[in-house]
């Protein structure tokens, strides 16, 4: 987070040139779905388990892409706006990628219910 000359606080960023999951869809290479898949399998896994923090709002558009050296793509998870803690109540999420019980239990998303957006 910097401060601007008004002395309002601004938070930087880094800039994605390839933007995100949904403007590369569907992907020519079956190759290349696995790989993102699994991708953002670790990082699901890195922040339920290590970070015990529950994304809430898993989707394309959240998945941010950067190719590395020899043109690999990368994830990037972005957007934690619905994220809470595990165990504690958190709100949010896109309705097409809500888990079945969020609809019928209310909207405390878990890492069950992440993984299931991810599958969407």
């Amino acid at each position: 987070v910097e401060e601007t000359q008004e002395g309002r606080g601004c938070l930087i960023l880094e800039r994605y040139p390839e933007g995100d999951l949904s403007q590369h869809l569907p992907f020519p290479k079956l190759e290349q779905v696995w790989d993102l898949f699994i991708q953002m399998l670790l990082a699901l896994l890195h922040l339920h388990e290590q970070q015990q923090i529950v994304h809430g709002d898993i989707k394309p558009a959240n998945i941010l892409l950067e190719e590395s050296s020899g043109g690999i793509l990368r994830i990037r998870l972005g957007d934690f706006g619905s994220s809470h803690s595990v165990g504690l109540m958190g709100e949010g999420g896109t309705p097409y990628y809500l888990a079945p019980e969020l609809w019928q239990d209310g909207p405390t998303s878990t890492p069950a219910s992440d993984i299931w957006a991810l599958g969407c």
